[in-house]
C-alpha cells in the first residue's frame, strides 16, 4: 500500500520510479516463493527479471532524488535483455541453477554500487538518511559478491536446491534488503519534504530568490556584522507597460529570468531578494562604493542588451538601481533601506535606466 500511496505523489523526484522498484521487486519475491508450484519460466526468469528490473527502478528513483537524470530507457533495455536471454539459457538450454544464482547476484552487483558511486559530489549526500541508505545498497552489493564467490567454488552437477538452503538464504535476504531500503527511502523523502518546506517558506516561487521576510533577516544580520557592505535597490523600468502590453504571463516571464540575468552578474556570494513585484534588492557583503558600483553597471549592461524571450517574442526592458552607502557604521535597518529606496527614486527621477548612489544632498531633496 505504501508504494501505492507514494507513486500518487509526482510532486515528490523519483517517486514513481522508486514505488515501481519496490513493487517489481516484492511481486518477483512472491514469485520466487513459488519456486515448487508455478512454471520454470515464471518462478525462474520472470521472477529474477523482476527483482533485477525492481533494483535498477530503484536506483533510478534514487538518482532523481539527488536531483540527476535516471539511466536512459535504452540502457536499461539492453541491461534487462541481456539479463533475461543468459537466465533463459541457463534454465532451457544449459540448465545451471548454479549459474543462473551467480547471474542473479551480478546483475543486483551492479545497480547497486551505482547507488554508491551516485553519490559522489552530490551535496545530499551529507544529509544522514542518504549515506545510511547508501550503505545498505553497498551491504546487498557485499553481500551478493561473496555469494558470487562461494558459488563459484562450489561444484557443477546436483541440485542446489534439494535442501532448501540458497533458496532461503536469497529470499531472506532480499525481504531484509527490501524491507530496510524501503525504510531508508521513505526518510529520505521526508527529509526532501522538509527541505521544500523549508524553501516554500524562504524562497520566492517564481523568481527562486529570497523573499522578503528572509532577506529582511540577512540583512539585519549584515547590518550587525558592523563590516561595509553595499545594498541595491532594483526595479524594472516600466514594468506596468510590459503586463499590459504582453499579458501577465510574460510579466511572469521577464521577472523570472531578470532573477537569472541579475546572478550571471552578481558575485556568488551575494545575496539576492524580492521585495514584492518587479522590485529586487541586493546585498553585497564586504564591497565598497567601487564594487557596488561597477556590479550595478555591470547588471544595467546586461539586462539592456540581453533582452527577454517570452514564447518566441522578444522583450526589452531596461532597470534602475539605487545604492545605499556602504559604509553602515551606526546606521539603523531603516535608515539603510531609507537611503537606497532614496537612490532608487533618483535614478528613477532622472530619467530610468541608471544607477544612482546615494548622496544625501541630492537624494534626500528630490524625495
Amino acid at each position: 500500500m505504501q508504494p501505492i500511496v507514494l507513486w500518487r505523489n509526482p510532486g515528490i523526484p523519483g517517486v514513481r520510479l522508486w514505488a515501481d522498484g519496490n513493487l517489481s521487486l516484492g511481486f518477483g519475491l512472491l514469485l520466487l516463493l513459488g519456486r515448487n508450484v508455478l512454471p520454470d519460466f515464471i518462478s525462474i526468469v520472470v521472477s529474477n527479471a523482476l527483482i533485477v528490473g525492481g533494483i535498477c527502478l530503484i536506483r533510478g528513483g534514487f538518482r532523481m532524488l539527488l536531483g540527476r537524470l535516471p539511466a536512459g530507457r535504452r540502457a536499461f533495455l539492453l541491461f534487462m535483455a541481456a539479463y533475461v536471454c543468459a537466465v533463459s539459457y541457463f534454465t532451457y538450454g544449459s540448465e545451471s541453477i548454479r549459474i543462473r544464482a551467480i547471474l542473479l547476484s551480478l546483475f543486483s552487483i551492479v545497480p547497486c554500487l551505482a547507488i554508491v558511486l551516485d553519490t559522489v559530489g552530490s551535496p545530499s549526500s551529507k544529509h544522514l538518511v542518504l549515506p545510511i541508505f547508501v550503505g545498505m545498497a553497498a551491504s546487498h552489493a557485499l553481500f551478493n559478491i561473496v555469494r558470487v564467490c562461494v558459488l563459484a567454488g562450489a561444484p557443477e552437477g546436483g541440485n542446489l536446491y534439494d535442501d532448501g538452503i540458497l533458496l532461503r538464504e536469497n529470499i531472506i535476504e532480499l525481504i531484509l534488503f527490501l524491507f530496510i531500503l524501503s525504510i531508508e527511502y521513505v526518510l529520505a523523502i521526508s527529509l526532501h519534504l522538509s527541505n521544500r518546506n523549508r524553501e516554500l517558506s524562504e524562497i520566492d516561487s517564481l523568481t527562486r530568490v529570497f523573499n522578503r521576510r528572509v532577506f529582511s533577516e540577512l540583512l539585519e544580520r549584515e547590518r550587525r556584522r558592523a563590516v561595509p557592505f553595499a545594498l541595491l535597490y532594483v526595479d524594472i523600468d516600466r514594468f506596468k507597460a510590459v503586463n499590459d502590453t504582453f499579458g501577465h504571463a510574460a510579466g511572469d516571464c521577464v521577472l523570472e529570468q531578470f532573477a537569472l540575468r541579475l546572478r550571471e552578474t552578481l558575485r556568488s556570494r551575494d545575496i539576492i531578494g524580492r521585495l514584492g513585484g518587479d522590485e529586487f534588492a541586493v546585498i553585497m557583503p564586504d564591497a565598497d562604493a567601487s564594487d557596488a558600483r561597477s556590479a550595478a553597471e555591470r547588471a544595467k549592461r546586461h539586462v539592456e542588451t540581453s533582452g527577454f524571450d517570452f514564447e518566441g517574442t522578444p522583450i526589452r526592458v531596461t532597470i534602475s538601481i539605487g545604492i545605499a552607502g556602504t559604509d553602515m557604521r551606526g546606521k539603523s535597518f531603516e535608515q539603510i533601506n531609507r537611503e537606497a529606496d532614496a537612490a532608487l527614486y533618483e535614478a528613477k527621477r532622472s530619467g530610468r535606466n541608471r544607477v544612482v548612489a546615494y548622496e544625501p544632498a541630492d537624494c534626500e531633496r528630490s524625495v
